[in-house]
């Protein structure tokens, strides 16, 4: 074989499985709470413990006022890490507000947590599955959610 057709099969392997391996790149992982009962506690004491202090903050803020207010929506953070060839998304699906007693446990972590930093961009996160409100009323109450638990950094 010649080194043209040694680089020419090379380059033709390489496009074949690139090709053939973008399904196997792509993943798309949903965290939301599980339809199983029993579940659905773990899934929020889990969710609970590991969310960013800001988007825990933001949410606690955005289900105060869906409960006052005797609404709810579904926030969805959505992330997407994409390559030419595909890549994973990751989809979290947060049911606002939250059943009983699970606020009390997110304020509780909320209190050794730092609130000056802004971790994620809050303002990505959308409403879906409204009800009592409109998909832009939810995204207003996040928005405005976003401002009241979080704090500007005094160093910047």
């Amino acid at each position: 074989m010649t080194r043209k057709s040694v680089a020419s099969a090379l380059g033709v392997g390489v496009i074949i499985c690139s090709l053939t391996s973008c399904g196997l790149l792509n993943s798309h992982e949903i965290n939301a709470p599980p339809t199983a009962v029993r579940e659905q506690a773990e899934w929020w004491r889990k969710t609970t413990a590991e969310l960013p202090p800001d988007l825990l903050a933001t949410y606690v803020a955005a289900s105060d006022v869906h409960r006052r207010q005797g609404t709810a929506a579904i926030y969805v953070d959505l992330h997407a890490y994409r390559t030419m060839l595909g890549g994973p998304s990751y989809e979290l699906r947060l049911p606002c507000p939250p059943p009983d007693g699970v606020l009390d446990q997110m304020r509780q972590r909320l209190r050794d947590c730092d609130l000056t930093r802004r971790l994620m961009n809050l303002g990505s996160v959308t409403a879906e599955n409204c009800a009592g409100c409109t998909p832009d009323e939810a995204k207003h109450i996040w928005r405005t959610a976003i401002e009241s638990a979080t704090f500007p950094r005094e160093d910047r």
